[in-house]
């Protein structure tokens, strides 16, 4: 006897017209789902391949799924607007060209133009007076800094004092009065579902053709457009027949746009914001051709610098972890306040988001520097991790809070906890102890085949991190360290490097076949060999008493 599972979608609204043209020139789209069936009935194994479905099956270009970090200039407009400049003309090319140089030293790989670059909301050209050499200064300041160009769109918004807006009314999305309807920032909106379509793509291969390579599309609402004529119904359907089919089209259009403009430039990442209400694109279909933007400030306003707005960001990977991959979101926090909140905020988009900004003149370059040493330290294992499901302990504010996401084989990845109250919690993680380099930034011992770090959280709000280095089976390892190390290199799999961030000492397992150790230091050490149960191995004990000593073991 045979057992049948019957799957079905049922349309209640706005799939069709009755009478609609289907031919090769118009041809019909649908929402689509995908089923996956799996033996047993746990419940983790239908998550993991739902995670590796969204990771590695729904998107063709590979490119939104590269572990980056991205500044965005809107922090930096709101701060210093509420100090009495304007928002959008603060936006001139010597601030920005200032602020590429700020933003490098955080060690991103993206800086986003966000709204203040274009000429005006629909003209996406650069400000003629802002801007009056365009984005090429700006695209050649970024090159040297090997950082890519990303811009903001509202890629429904029109200004209505331009020519397109009065060239093209029939565009123009009008209320039940029927007077043109003011979405966001008080612009009216154009119908994405017509030939405004073929338009807005222009404008996005244009500013591709000069360099972009990140977009942020905002405010895409539904708007509930009943306009005739269009590719959503013509004058014969009723006002409502056009609204459904308009709502049903309208995201199968934005769809449409971001998988024909990263067709045409497959380096392309396009970002939805999904960070207010009616926004029409929650769903799978963004993560088909890009990422969300999932938070703006959370249980907070502009210009919080506390751990309490970035808790807020720590919902998403908390809450969201187990169901979608982390690199498909992205998120901002300000790294810019007091070194405690600065470390807290940082450590919160190292889990997920990779975005920072914010006022970065309100940094000094120490300050820029450390956070740029930080990001560098996770951008070496990010690449290890990418697809890997963070473990978690705790939801937001406990005591504790940490975030576990190692590859286990290849004895790489990162450990970011927090607490909510001053606490000393002990914490280990399984790990191939024959592939482990190092850690970074955190005292730690490997014992057997589990790496521990014993977390100590002085206060409370309080955040520590590490940082798992491999060594691509070089048969090289520092097992344990009583203090924290800043850096660790591994020379052609033979010579192993450290800086000390603090007193302490290292147990450094050296493989017999890489040649008798020799040891050199830039300040005074002790050391001594001693044996290890596998004969094919020796210890090195090196004990170092001030920090910042450089030490170098090689043949």
């Amino acid at each position: 006897m045979h057992k049948n599972i019957d799957v079905s979608v049922d349309i209640l609204r706005g799939g069709y017209l009755d009478g609609e043209v289907i031919d090769k020139f118009h041809p019909y789209s649908s929402v689509w789902c995908g089923s996956g069936l799996y033996p047993g009935s746990e419940t983790e194994k239908g998550l993991e391949i739902l995670r590796d479905y969204l990771w590695r099956c729904i998107c063709e270009r590979p490119a939104s799924r590269q572990p980056e970090f991205y500044y965005n200039t809107w922090g930096m407009q709101r701060k210093l607007s509420s100090q009495g400049a304007d928002i959008r003309g603060l936006f001139t090319e010597k601030q920005i060209l200032q602020e590429i140089e700020y933003a490098a030293e955080l060690g991103i790989d993206i800086f986003v133009l966000d709204d203040g670059w274009q000429q005006t909301h629909g003209i996406w050209t650069p400000h003629p007076q802002r801007l009056p050499n365009g984005l090429a200064p700006i695209k050649a300041a970024l090159d040297k800094q090997g950082i890519k160009l990303g811009v903001w769109f509202s890629p429904m918004g029109i200004d209505s004092s331009t020519p397109r807006y009065k060239e093209h009314r029939e565009w123009v999305i009008l209320d039940s009065q029927g007077k043109p309807i003011l979405a966001q920032w008080n612009h009216p909106a154009f119908d994405f579902v017509s030939d405004f379509y073929y338009l807005f793509i222009e404008d996005c291969k244009k500013l591709i053709d000069q360099g972009v390579r990140f977009f942020k599309w905002d405010a895409i609402n539904t708007f509930f457009s009943t306009l005739p004529n269009l590719h959503h119904g013509s004058d014969r359907y009723t006002a409502e027949e056009r609204r459904a089919r308009y709502e049903y089209l309208l995201p199968i259009y934005i769809t449409r746009a971001m998988k024909e403009l990263t067709d045409y430039e497959p380096e392309l990442i396009i970002e939805i914001d999904l960070t207010e209400a009616r926004r029409v694109m929650t769903g799978l279909a963004v993560l088909s051709a890009g990422k969300y933007f999932w938070m703006n400030n959370g249980a907070s306003a502009y210009n919080d610098y506390s751990a309490y707005r970035a808790k807020s960001m720590r919902t998403i990977p908390n809450q969201f972890a187990g169901i979608i991959p982390l690199e498909l979101f992205t998120f901002a926090n300000y790294p810019h306040d007091d070194l405690k909140n600065q470390r807290y905020n940082v450590n919160t988009s190292l889990i997920a988001g990779h975005g920072f900004w914010g006022a970065l003149q309100l940094m000094n370059q120490q300050e820029r520097m450390r956070v740029g040493k930080i990001v560098t330290k996770s951008k070496r294992v990010l690449p290890y991790i990418a697809d890997v499901t963070p473990q978690i302990i705790g939801k937001v504010g406990a005591s504790p809070e940490i975030y576990t996401q190692v590859n286990q084989k290849a004895a790489a990845g990162q450990i970011i906890a927090f607490s909510g109250q001053a606490l000393n919690f002990k914490h280990c993680v399984a790990i191939d102890k024959n592939r482990l380099l190092a850690v970074l930034n955190h005292a730690y011992q490997l014992k057997n085949d589990s790496l521990c770090f014993a977390f100590d959280f002085p206060m409370p709000d309080a955040t520590r991190e590490a940082f798992i280095l491999p060594n691509e089976g070089a048969g090289i390892s520092i097992v344990a360290s009583t203090c924290w190390l800043d850096a660790v290199e591994l020379t052609n799999l033979t010579q192993l490097t450290y800086v000390n961030g603090a007193p302490g000492w290292q147990d450094v397992l050296w493989k017999k076949e890489n040649g008798k150790p020799a040891i050199q230091a830039s300040s005074e050490i002790a050391y001594q060999l001693a044996e290890d149960a596998d004969e094919n191995y020796e210890h090195l004990i090196i004990s170092i008493p001030k920090p910042n000593v450089k030490v170098t073991i090689g043949k």
